[in-house]
């Protein structure tokens, strides 16, 4: 059985994990920001690669047995955390940005005051 040495200087820093999350969520919610049918295509497909990868973080922290022992031994909680976390920042700005958005509905139904001639 090899147990691996030093997994700290091959994995990505916590900053370094968190940064590549926040550069993916802010084109993620700037794509969001593109008409309703196009901004809820980021939000699935931001959910499945985000997913998977939260997914694989878990794997790594919680099943794989000799990786599992050196990132908690090395890296720790914080690491953990951000690892299993970040994947899904881009789908929850993306999400954020289609509830907070408001839908358009210029040129819908009837004007409260009348027609333009009435006022």
């Amino acid at each position: 059985m090899t147990l691996l040495a030093e997994i700290a200087d091959k994995m990505p820093s916590t900053g370094g994990i968190l940064a590549v999350a926040a550069t993916a969520a802010a084109v993620c919610a700037g794509l969001a920001l593109l008409p309703r049918a196009a901004a809820r295509a980021v939000l699935v497909a931001s959910l499945l690669v985000g997913g998977r990868l939260a997914c694989g973080a878990f794997d790594d922290a919680f099943v794989s047995g000799d990786l599992r022992d050196a990132v908690w031994r090395e890296l720790g909680w914080p690491w953990v955390l951000a690892d299993i976390i970040s994947p899904l920042l881009p789908a929850a700005c993306v999400g954020c940005v289609l509830f907070v958005r408001p839908r358009r509905t210029e040129g819908r139904g009837f004007p409260i005051d009348g027609p333009p001639a009435a006022r």
